[in-house]
């Protein structure tokens, strides 16, 4: 092989090993964001009447989170839900 085709090797693995990442944290932000959903129905924050959804205008979701080199923190997202509907 010549040096640009071990690039470009290189490179089309890192591709595909990036979308596969992102698939997987798109995937995972789905799941979170159902068993959520679950979770303000069941807590009665979210109902459900004749056939229609009643929501809060906004709604507060607390998260914690952990970056590569840091500690966990909380961090509260308030999501306006003229955002959702």
């Amino acid at each position: 092989m010549f040096p640009k085709q071990d690039l470009d090797e290189v490179i089309e693995r890192a591709e595909e090993t990036y979308e596969e990442r992102m698939l997987k944290f798109y995937r995972l932000g789905l799941v979170r964001g159902v068993k959520k959903t679950l979770q303000f129905v069941e807590n009665g924050t979210i109902t459900y009447d004749e056939d229609d959804f009643d929501i809060p205008k906004q709604i507060e979701i607390k998260v914690k989170l952990k970056f590569k080199g840091k500690d966990w923190e909380s961090k509260v997202f308030a999501i306006n839900c003229d955002e959702i509907t």
